[in-house]
């Protein structure tokens, strides 16, 4: 009798890993396509940024500088707030920011840390989308072309290179829109799927708290479904981190939701015909027109659903445990209250993962396009191809056109902020330390010097905040919190002054820094003010001093 070995034994150990390798690239090219596109763009875009700064890497948005800086106070001081002296509540996303200071806490503070964390979520997302992929049986060309749509059109290379917490919210958004999705098809859910789910959905709202429109939408699809205790706990758990971090603010005299939430998010109003319809979904459709690269994806997600609903009420034979309907509703659902309650910008900072939910939707919906497709004469098959690649490109152009578009920009952007805040945290580092200054844009000097901060913006500052709420803010205000707290010296955007009445009549121009190609601050020309008579001469003469140490492409001027 003979006995046959296991393969492993009896072939090369070099040839069993050359097979395995070939069909790891054969089962998931896309994927590692993907990947490697990713991987490549990101490198040029940090490679560029750097390029365009003296070889030092700055981030896109003075905002990731804002997340950088609670994060150091908190792993060093225990405060958080952009300076280790007061409670600010300035950031929108506290879960990203504790994900900082914990890298913070256990590796020290360093200036990559949101590089690397949003490289990684980025990878993450794409290798979920993969999973997805794998699980739900896509076609090889629908998934290359989402995960490449994903890429380019999220715009997921600029997204990581901004340090901003997008790539962590795509991240957690899929996984919990892809587990609502299979909960609400009728799939059966282990305890601890149903506990994923929960627990995904208290992250989801925590990395930003645009995730309360996702949940919202998982929760009413869950509860049309029958599965209301899943509704109530998710409902339950996205709330969670918004009342702990409402809780603390309170404690601390500030507002139950972030000032930058409160201030940037919209309230419905009805005193003209034109805010009434605005107020009732009015805004929402003028921001699907406007960001056309979620506004074509969600056309095409309707198209989608109304497709599946038909089909599946046709056919007898369609997947009842597909979870490409609720997952459309969903995603649809939270791309329309997004438009009608947050913003939209040219960097998708905001609406990133809008692109990126609807992609995925619209792909799970297209899983039945393999069924019977090879089963047809090779050139049907090569027409089918050709029609879904037409159809593929035509509603993906706005998206990708909109994300290469952006990715360009990221070295434009990078080298605004180098020129203006991080020039400004140079020269206040230098002469003001430790003092109290005014600032408009408060990430990148709060984050690289130790200063005390009045914020006329009210991001940081709760007294500014609650009267720009009101609508009663005007920049007087400014002027008696910087009496109040003795601070010598602001640095401003008049313009921004100027639309809540000028300055203060006791501040004093000393000079300007204008920046050419202003893409991402809030005005291309920063004003320097001395907030007391015997820092006139003082402020003059650091301006002085510093000003011919400022890249060649800032432009100055001094004040008579």
């Amino acid at each position: 009798m003979s006995i046959r070995l296991p393969e492993y034994f009896t072939q090369p150990k070099a040839l069993m890993i050359n097979n395995a390798l070939a069909r790891a690239i054969r089962n998931h090219w896309p994927l590692l396509l993907a990947t490697g596109v990713f991987g490549r763009l990101f490198v040029s875009a940090v490679g560029a940024c750097r390029g365009q700064n003296g070889g030092r890497f700055v981030y896109p948005i003075d905002d990731s500088y804002i997340h950088m800086a609670i994060a150091k106070n908190v792993a060093r001081h225990g405060v958080w707030g952009v300076t280790r002296f007061a409670f600010g509540a300035s950031s929108s996303s506290p879960l990203w920011t504790c994900a900082l200071a914990a890298i913070y806490k256990a590796a020290g503070v360093h200036d990559l840390a949101p590089l690397v964390l949003g490289a990684g979520c980025a990878l993450g997302t794409l290798w979920v989308i993969g999973w997805i992929a794998v699980r739900e049986e896509l076609p090889w060309f629908v998934t290359a072309v989402l995960l490449l749509g994903v890429v380019i059109g999220a715009p997921l290379v600029s997204l990581a290179v901004s340090g901003m917490e997008s790539p962590g919210q795509m991240l957690i958004d899929v996984l919990f829109l892809y587990a609502a999705g299979r909960a609400a098809a009728g799939r059966i859910l282990s305890t601890a799927s149903g506990a994923g789910l929960v627990a995904l959905a208290a992250l989801a709202v925590a990395i930003r708290y645009e995730g309360l429109f996702l949940v919202g939408m998982a929760c009413l699809v869950l509860a049309a479904r029958g599965r209301w205790r899943l509704a109530l706990a998710i409902g339950l758990a996205a709330l969670t981190p918004v009342a702990i971090f409402g809780a603390v603010a309170v404690k601390h005299g500030g507002l139950w939701l972030p000032n930058s939430v409160m201030l940037k998010g919209t309230r419905p109003s009805f005193g003209s015909f034109r805010e009434a319809r605005y107020a009732l979904g009015g805004r929402a459709i003028d921001g699907l027109i406007g960001a056309r690269w979620v506004g074509s994806l969600a056309l095409a997600a309707a198209a989608a659903l109304l497709t599946a609903l038909w089909g599946r009420r046709k056919a007898s034979g369609a997947r009842p445990s597909s979870p490409a309907i609720p997952m459309l509703i969903i995603s649809l659902g939270t791309a329309i209250l997004h438009m009608q309650f947050a913003e939209w910008t040219w960097f998708s900072r905001y609406e990133g993962y809008l692109v990126v939910l609807l992609m995925l939707s619209i792909a799970v919906a297209l899983a039945g396009v393999r069924i019977g497709l090879f089963q047809l004469p090779q050139i049907e098959v090569a027409k089918r191809i050709a029609a879904f690649a037409t159809v593929a490109a035509f509603i993906l152009y706005p998206p990708l056109s909109h994300g290469i578009t952006a990715l360009g920009e990221v070295p434009t952007a990078s080298q605004n902020i180098y020129e203006q805040q991080c020039q400004m945290a140079r020269f206040v580092g230098r002469y003001y330390s430790g003092d109290t200054i005014v600032l408009n844009d408060i990430g990148a000097v709060c984050y690289y010097v130790d200063i005390r901060l009045v914020d006329p913006v009210g991001l940081d500052g709760v007294e500014i905040a609650r009267r720009r709420l009101a609508g009663t803010y005007r920049t007087a205000l400014v002027g008696d919190i910087a009496r109040r707290e003795h601070a010598r010296i602001a640095i401003v955007y008049e313009r921004f002054m100027k639309l809540t009445g000028d300055a203060p009549e006791d501040w004093r121009p000393i000079g300007t820094w204008r920046i050419l190609n202003n893409m991402v601050c809030g005005d291309d020309v920063v004003t320097f003010y001395a907030l007391r008579p015997e820092e006139v001469p003082l402020l003059r003469a650091h301006l002085l001093e510093f000003n011919p140490g400022l890249p060649p492409s800032v432009v100055r001027r001094m004040s008579p």
